[in-house]
């Protein structure tokens, strides 16, 4: 194997030298910058399904070809990457060696992440892991994914080929280049891959006397002796779940919701128990890339607590929602914040009695929303509860009366400022086969109610999410007509206009 690297004119070689020398002093400035940020690593794994046969190619370890990544978006801001030297990119061949192009072998993420940039002119994908880790892959035909995309370690990111023209370089066998870089904003440092393990074996160099020969510690001797990548990663190019342990919290524990700030930092929250004071206890458990742990959060009320929804705007900032119960039976709405190193209760309002917050969504740290139900006495029925915090306080915001049967809102989701939704059910609590699903919108004005299909069905709607005005999904139950005994799936779009 070998690469052909394509000349650069006089002109332009000079020109890029005096760029380069203007950059200097804020290139060293960005690279204190990024390394001031950087997290722990990964868990690198390497890039292609398990049982594909690789060898490293004859280049070896080399340095990377890329002084900037610029996603095909127009008026996109280019990511700078610096420092390009020996040892920071690795070529991965596929064996036997393929020169004609077929591209049938995926390239996948070598960590959990989500897509920065994607040049297809040079067939490169730049993804950010979190903690300021990113990953560059090169010479990829059919890239099949995009800026902005969450991607897992399954995820085709495109298949490995022989392609570069046109961008500093050409090879004549497939394979893909990778390069590992700490990265903050839009520049990046590339790192050594000495000192990163791929699978759990170290990339090493070998003998001296020929420096572009490598291997993975205990698996590769040499440069063209394949291997199959080994069953430490157990990948494949199909989606597939996997159980992740997670604490618990007294003999009865229950997680109900959960957000994430990036791949490296989850949080979920639920209810606990105090098998002393036998009673429920709130539940926070954070995911920091290798293991869910328990952080304490406080409680409020003499007979339990309980969080039911949580949204991050910050890796410091976060809210969850929730319900305290007191000696009486009366509970309470509770509304906790997150500042970066602990929890804390905020003041909350009520109406009436028996309040509950179920659902929250953010559109900024400034801009929360909240729901729930309380109890009207006057009614006698429970009524939808909406709360927003405006940065300083939590205040109770009117939404229409439901009359003569009680209702609750079950989750919320702000697309913009001035586009809300909010989905639940109306009908008694203590009778499913009586409910209708029920849908709420706010205008940036006030809260109003929205005809939709499943409003005449027995059921609810207890989940939304959207992706844009026009995109947006709602989910729950119901009970087919004449039927008490067998739920069925509900599912409702909203696509602009119905």
């Amino acid at each position: 194997m070998f690469k052909r690297y394509f000349g650069i004119g006089a002109s332009v070689l000079l020109m890029l030298i005096v760029v380069g020398s203007l950059l200097i002093s804020a290139s060293i400035q960005s690279h204190q910058a990024v390394h001031a940020a950087i997290g722990p690593a990964p868990s690198w794994a390497l890039p292609y399904p398990t049982g594909t046969h690789i060898s490293i190619g004859s280049f070896g370890l080399h340095g990377d070809n890329f002084q900037a990544i610029t996603d095909d978006t127009p008026g996109a801001k280019p990511y700078t990457l610096i420092n390009q030297k020996d040892p920071d990119a690795l070529d991965l061949v596929l064996e036997p060696e393929v020169s004609s192009g077929t591209a049938s072998t995926p390239t996948l993420p070598l960590a959990a992440g989500k897509v920065l940039a994607v040049q297809k002119a040079c067939h490169v994908v730049l993804i950010d892991h979190g903690a300021g880790w990113w990953s560059v892959y090169v010479h990829l035909a059919n890239i099949a994914v995009q800026a902005g995309q969450m991607v897992r370690t399954n995820t085709v990111l495109g298949y490995a080929n022989t392609l570069n023209p046109g961008c500093g370089e050409q090879t004549d066998v497939e394979h893909t280049h990778i390069s590992i870089i700490n990265g903050n904003g839009h520049t990046g440092t590339y790192v050594s891959l000495l000192a990163q393990p791929l699978c759990g074996h170290q990339v090493l160099e070998s003998k001296s006397g020929d420096p572009k020969s490598v291997y993975l510690d205990g698996l590769v001797k040499g440069v063209q002796q394949p291997f199959s990548v080994p069953q430490c990663q157990p990948k494949s190019a199909t989606c597939a779940w996997t159980v992740a342990s997670s604490p618990n919290a007294g003999s009865q524990s229950v997680l109900h919701k959960l957000a994430a700030v990036s791949t490296n930092d989850v949080w979920a929250v639920g209810s606990g128990f105090d098998d002393a004071a036998g009673h429920t206890t709130t539940l926070t458990e954070h995911w920091n890339g290798s293991a869910w742990n328990v952080l304490p959060s406080p409680n409020s009320g003499t007979s339990g607590s309980t969080l039911s929804g949580v949204v991050v705007t910050a890796k410091n900032n976060g809210f969850a929602v929730g319900t305290s119960y007191d000696q009486t039976g009366n509970t309470h709405t509770l509304v906790e914040q997150w500042n970066g190193s602990t929890w804390n209760i905020l003041p909350s309002p009520n109406r009436a009695t028996n309040n509950t917050l179920i659902g929250v969504t953010a559109m900024t740290q400034n801009n929360i929303w909240a729901v729930g139900s309380y109890f009207s006495s006057s009614l006698n029925h429970a009524q939808p509860l909406i709360e927003h915090w405006n940065g300083a306080k939590w205040g109770i915001i009117n939404s229409p009366t439901i009359n003569n049967t009680d209702a609750t809102l079950l989750d919320v989701h702000a697309v913009s400022a001035n586009d809300i939704w909010a989905v639940g059910y109306t009908g008694p609590n203590v009778a499913f086969t009586t409910h209708s699903a029920l849908i709420e919108h706010w205008d940036g004005q006030k809260w109003s109610i929205i005809t939709h299909p499943a409003s005449q069905l027995n059921g609810n709607l207890t989940a939304l999410s959207a992706t844009s005005a026009n995109n947006i999904w709602a989910v729950g139950q119901y009970l087919p007509s004449g039927n008490n005994a067998t739920t069925q799936t509900l599912a409702e779009h909203w696509n602009g206009t119905q």
